[in-house]
């Protein structure tokens, strides 16, 4: 069974999971008669059999690329699909996962070695990381992966100086 919890002002539906955990979701609103609606609104949902928390997910690739590749056509430049779409089909296409659950921090890790060992710039892999962690930003975000991003706590390799030297007229 749900119920509210008021937190720095803002209110919040709790749930306990199946495995006892706390769980909460954010009513965006600091006015008891509004959290109050949507609790009522959450209890028969619930009771219908909708359940609102976010269930244990690991999509299919595939499936997840269509629904974010929608998102990205409607909500941002037409360049950032086509980016993001080579490095995904580069990271699939290397890990040949099936499922999002299946890539995992090693497999990722091997992929950057694999870039590297094929001669990318160090700027294509800084790229390849950041677009990466933001599709899977993403999928975390929708509820189409559980559990911990596959590119969080990997560091970006750093870029080589350009030693330019000057010559004056002189020299």
């Amino acid at each position: 069974m749900a119920w509210l919890k008021k937190r720095n002002g803002t209110y919040y539906i709790c749930w306990n999971t199946s495995e006892g955990t706390e769980k909460r979701k954010s009513l965006k609103t600091a006015k008891k008669t509004v959290a109050d609606r949507e609790l009522t609104a959450y209890r028969a949902k619930e009771l219908e059999g909708i359940r609102l928390a976010p269930s244990a997910k690991n999509m299919p690739c595939d499936e997840f690329w269509t629904q974010y590749a929608k998102w990205v056509s409607e909500h941002r430049e037409p360049r950032t699909l086509e980016t993001n779409k080579r490095y995904w089909d580069s990271l699939i296409k290397f890990t040949g996962a099936l499922r999002l659950a299946e890539i995992t921090p090693e497999r990722f890790k091997a992929f950057l070695a694999w870039e590297r060992k094929e001669g990318y710039h160090v700027t294509t892999i800084i790229n390849s990381i950041t677009n990466i962690r933001t599709i899977f930003t993403r999928a975390i975000k929708w509820g189409c992966l559980t559990g911990a991003n596959p590119t969080a706590g990997i560091e970006k390799p750093r870029r080589e100086e350009n030693n330019i030297v000057v010559f004056t007229l002189p020299q």
